[in-house]
């Protein structure tokens, strides 16, 4: 178990495995497969990853990328800081799942799942249905 885990499970441990996997592919030299269209994709990843990681190129782009985002989001859903006033305050309601239902849609459709990730659940109480849970 990592420090920063305050728990685990058997889900953890297997993803935790496969996320050093890919960084091992994407830090490594050698892509995982042997064959051409392998090699190209393992090529074309390994160039997005070494962008993202490009430090340089992140400090002169600055805050402007995650500003955009912030503004569509606060268009999208618009909050008063008069709604949190109190730490008590429950701001959210019924009337509000129409505007938070398409903010998270757009979190998800922009590829922000950094910031929000919905994925398929367990039902216990019915086994047959997968309902979506956001994981923030």
């Amino acid at each position: 178990m990592r420090p920063e885990q305050s728990g685990t499970s058997y889900d953890s441990l297997l993803q935790d495995r496969a996320n050093a996997a890919v960084l091992g592919f994407l830090n490594g030299t050698a892509p995982p497969l042997d064959s051409p269209a392998d090699r190209e994709s393992f090529a074309l990843v390994q160039k997005a990853y070494g962008a993202c990681m490009d430090e340089v190129a992140v400090r002169r782009e600055g805050m402007e990328p995650v500003l955009v985002l912030l503004r569509q989001v606060a268009a999208l859903f618009p909050v008063s800081s008069a709604a949190y006033a109190s730490p008590n305050t429950t701001a959210m309601g019924p009337a509000d799942a129409p505007a938070l239902r398409e903010t998270l849609l757009y979190l998800v459709r922009s590829g922000f799942s950094s910031l929000l990730s919905i994925s398929p659940g367990r039902d216990d109480k019915h086994p047959v249905r997968l309902p979506l849970a956001p994981e923030c």
